[in-house]
Formats: C-alpha cells, structure tokens, sequence
C-alpha cells in the first residue's frame, strides 16, 4: 500500500510540474519500479522543443536540504521517450547525490547509454545517436541541478 500510495503521489507531482514547468512533456503513471527508481515508458514529448545532443554533462552544486525527487526524461528520436524518477534523501552530498544518479541511470537507462561519473559531482550521459536530455522535475531543497549539452 505504501508502495502504491507514493507511486499515485509521484504521478500526480509529475503531471502538475510537467504541466506547470514543462511544456515538454505529460507523464503517466510509472510501469516499473526498481528500488527507489521509477521508470515510465509513457510519455508523450513534442519533439520540435526538444534539443539533442550525443553526450550530455549532469551538473549538482549543494547538499539536500530535504528529501525529494529527480526526474529525468530521455528521448531517442525515433523511439518512445523514458521518464527515471529518482528518489533523493535529506543530508546527501553533490557527490552522492551524482553516485545515486549514476548507479539508476545505468540501471534504467535505454540500452546502449553510457553513464559515468566525472569530478565527484558530475554525470555525463553518452550515447552513439543523438538524444534529449531533460530534468522535468527537482523537488529536492537547495539542491541544484543542470544538464549542459556538450
């Protein structure tokens, strides 16, 4: 139950920040859920917003303030677009907090995806083709976090 009822809370988060921050993306609920990680196949994304890159730098600065949720949408082009929701814990450092995305990232990630781990806080995300990146969703207090192209 408890499982369930944070599940309906997180979609129901995902719909209004897709909705109120993000003309990007409308998520469902997710279809998977590994540890603290979940994962939707369904997301309808307008791809005319969307930029594309081959590689991808996550970038956190700060300690969590307080518990919360990152959720990260990956879309190949020519293939149905991924939401990972990640949960975050209160008192985490940028270099956990880079671990923690890194270990789910290669975990849910589209096959072929290679995630890694650069300066302690940073995460780069590669791929052979061209993909979007985007945080649609930072719940997490004080912590900041950017996706660069490069």
């Amino acid at each position: 139950m408890k499982n369930t009822s944070r599940t309906a809370l997180a979609a129901l988060l995902l719909s209004f920040s897709a909705s109120g921050f993000s003309q990007q993306a409308v998520l469902a609920e997710p279809v998977a859920v590994v540890n603290d990680v979940n994962v939707s196949t369904e997301a309808s994304v307008n791809p005319s917003v969307l930029e594309y890159s081959n590689k991808w730098r996550i970038k956190f600065d700060n300690r969590t303030d307080s518990s919360g949720e990152l959720v990260f949408l990956f879309a190949l082009k020519d293939a149905q677009p991924i939401s990972i929701s990640i949960s975050v814990a209160k008192d985490l450092s940028e270099n956990d907090i880079a671990k923690l995305v890194e270990n789910a990232l290669k975990k849910n990630a589209p096959r072929g995806i290679k995630v890694e781990r650069d300066d302690g806080e940073d995460v780069l995300v590669k791929y052979k083709q061209r993909f979007s990146l985007t945080l649609l969703t930072n719940t997490v207090t004080d912590l900041d976090a950017k996706i660069v192209k490069e």
